[in-house]
């Protein structure tokens, strides 16, 4: 049994991107895993100011906000899947929020070693042309060696950008089959 950490970043519920998390969490508990998924959308983020306090008081992070729940989502986890619609080329703004509250876990800073070793990544965008997700697979590949993770696998689907779109698609059993083999 692994723990799995999803990390969403739909600002739609029952969105394409949503329904993807939510499908790759369906397969990864029917494969006897444990899984923690916080969308990072609902929680209550405050952006990194580059402060440099990290860890000072005990915790990642000097501002009281739901960066506890990031904390022990990481601290858990022995995977970490990302799942985000590409807005205007990269992740959403929300998203891009979390990822940067990912600085106090790099390496040098953390007072304590991850479990995580694999990442991956599900997307999916509204236009047609793959070349649309080039940012975004770049920025993660970078995210994931800095951090020191195997960048396994993606899902990248494109040409799926109105709501629930990807509902009646082989898309979902994708995803789903990836939950099952993590």
């Amino acid at each position: 049994m692994k723990k799995i950490f999803v990390i969403s970043g739909s600002p739609r519920v029952d969105g394409n991107s949503d329904l993807l998390a939510q499908s790759f969490i369906k397969g990864a508990q029917e494969a006897s895993n444990e899984v923690v998924h916080i969308n990072s959308y609902v929680i209550n983020l405050k952006p990194c100011i580059a402060c440099n306090s990290c860890w000072q008081f005990k915790k990642p992070c000097v501002f009281e906000d739901d960066n506890e729940l990031l904390e022990q989502g990481m601290k858990d986890a022995d995977v970490i899947v990302f799942v985000t619609p590409v807005y205007f080329f990269g992740m959403t703004g929300q998203m891009k929020v979390l990822i940067d509250k990912l600085y106090p876990f790099i390496p040098k800073l953390r007072p304590y070693e991850l479990k995580i070793k694999d990442c991956y990544l599900i997307s999916c965008c509204w236009d047609k042309k793959p070349s649309e997700f080039d940012s975004l697979r770049w920025h993660m590949q970078q995210i994931s060696t800095y951090m020191g993770w195997n960048y396994k696998e993606e899902i990248l689907i494109n040409n799926c950008g109105r709501y629930q779109e990807i509902k009646d698609t082989e898309y979902l059993d994708y995803v789903y089959q990836l939950g099952l083999k993590v």
